[in-house]
């Protein structure tokens, strides 16, 4: 029981002694975020800058893609149709190969 006395002992002084580190260390923290404002300040203007020149061509380039996803949907839908009026084309060929000997068969007998 002694031991664990000593050792809750032990380990509130080393907690006490982190968080005053810690209490340190945030403050440093703070004032060199501080003292970086003003510096990256200017760069935060000239990117919002930026961004706002850029807004009206992200604004056409999101235009254009819709319009290219409208057109390939339209040329994949084109695609499936003529796949689609190949294959009926190809049947009825083979459906018209099949009559005609059905029918050369009756004329014949």
């Amino acid at each position: 029981m002694e031991t664990t006395k000593s050792d809750l002992d032990r380990v509130s002084k080393e907690l006490e002694r982190l968080t005053k580190s810690l209490q340190a260390e945030e403050k440093e923290y703070e004032a060199i975020r501080d003292s970086l404002k003003g510096e990256t300040e200017v760069f935060q203007v000239e990117i919002e800058k930026k961004q706002t020149e850029l807004a009206p061509w992200l604004e056409k380039k999101a235009k254009v893609q819709a319009a290219i996803d409208v057109a390939q949907s339209e040329l994949d839908l084109l695609t499936q149709k003529a796949h689609a009026i190949v294959n009926a084309l190809q049947e009825l060929k083979e459906r018209q190969g099949t009559t005609k000997t059905t029918l050369g068969e009756r004329v014949t007998l």
